[in-house]
């Protein structure tokens, strides 16, 4: 599927509760004005940032939360496996 994260806004902090599946998602579309620590998605202790053409692997049953500060959106596509 896709996600779509409207600017200055977030995902609030949470876990999907059980441990069946990673998730693996790539930035399709990150806008060159968005500053490297705008967009972010932290999983657990971690912190990483989006970048266009680059996958993030994650497990969704540690609390996850995202961030986008920047004034554009922000698009990626997800897999779950």
């Amino acid at each position: 599927g896709f996600n779509r994260q409207e600017p200055q806004s977030g995902i609030p902090l949470h876990s999907d509760g059980n441990n069946m599946w990673l998730t693996c998602q790539m930035g399709l579309k990150i806008p060159g004005g968005v500053a490297a620590d705008q967009a972010s998605i932290r999983v657990g202790p971690e912190t990483k940032f989006w970048k266009e053409r680059e996958c993030l692997l994650y497990d969704t049953t540690y609390e996850h939360e995202t961030v986008n500060r920047s004034g554009w959106c922000c698009t990626w596509i997800f897999s779950m496996c």
